[in-house]
């Protein structure tokens, strides 16, 4: 398992405080080798659907959906719901409406 991973002592990662990164230093001379960003981040997620049914006669209906769903992505990895939430709303919805005719033919 050895030449699949390796975990960095202390010596060869740190954290850059001017590139908001972490180098690394593979080789030990001192120098990091390469950097790579912060890894935290907070994903918000919010997808509702609404659906209403009219049997206007017998055996035939209209069907009204309305969806909407919102993403946000945001650049720490803090928790605080009040925010998260507020964050969320704060993104522009994708909103989709649709409306269903259906019509029962008596044979």
């Amino acid at each position: 398992m050895g030449d699949r991973y390796h975990i960095f002592t202390g010596s060869e990662i740190a954290f850059d405080g001017s590139a908001s990164g972490f180098g690394v230093d593979e080789d030990g001379d001192g120098r990091a080798d390469y950097n790579f960003a912060g890894p935290n981040f907070n994903f918000h997620q919010f997808r509702s659907n609404l659906v209403m049914r009219w049997e206007y006669t017998p055996g035939s209906a209209v069907f009204l959906v309305w969806s909407q769903g919102r993403t946000g992505f945001g650049g720490t990895g803090d928790f605080s719901f009040q925010d998260d939430i507020r964050s969320l709303f704060d993104v522009h919805p994708a909103d989709v409406f649709l409306i269903k005719f259906s019509y029962c033919f008596q044979l």
